[in-house]
């Protein structure tokens, strides 16, 4: 794919590979998600909510399929990630992670409306 996805972080914006997108339903809401190279490990990709960057899962890179095709690898790691968001809801409730991210993208839309007056 050879993107990048632009991450907060405490010492500011980093930018990292993003490897696939997907879009999820959860309790009405539509929201899209990233797979990308985790920051400060090695041994596994995030899972972001791609408009925020707020990290919601993590998913091992022992358990992902060694394959030369980037169509593939691109769709199986969409499936894992979406596998590893389904978890996620089903320890905390999909209402509640909903909540989570939509909060999350009202604190970005400020945020970014800050940045712009200074």
């Amino acid at each position: 794919m050879n993107q990048q996805i632009n991450l907060a972080t405490r010492d500011g914006i980093s930018s990292v590979e993003l490897f696939a997108t997907f879009d999820s339903d959860i309790a009405g809401e539509t929201f899209t998600f990233a797979i990308h190279r985790h920051l400060s490990c090695t041994t596994h990709v995030k899972v972001s909510e791609l408009h925020t960057g707020m990290g919601v899962a993590e998913i091992p890179l022992e358990g992902l399929v060694a394959t030369e095709s980037p169509i593939f690898v691109g769709s199986e790691l969409a499936l894992q990630g979406q596998s590893a968001l389904e978890q996620l809801i089903s320890n905390r409730g999909a209402q509640s992670v909903a909540n989570v991210l939509i909060h999350n993208r009202l604190v970005a839309q400020v945020l970014n409306e800050q940045r712009q007056m200074h």
